[in-house]
């Protein structure tokens, strides 16, 4: 599967691309975009985001 999070190395957009491969798809493929441009992607390319806003899977709320 694609993942998608936004661009910048910030903890937790370290560590879910490791706990994801490890975990849960050892054959995950990560992008980083910018912030803007994380849900176009997605759409285009297919997958799920994280650690942006709007997206899928967020640290927020839910």
């Amino acid at each position: 599967m694609k993942w998608v999070t936004r661009e910048g190395a910030k903890a937790d957009r370290v560590a879910c691309p490791w706990l994801t491969r490890k975990c849960i798809d050892p054959q995950a493929e990560f992008q980083r975009v910018r912030k803007d441009k994380a849900l176009e992607v997605v759409r285009r390319e297919g997958g799920k985001s994280f650690d942006c806003p709007g997206v899928d899977y967020t640290h927020r709320e839910n």
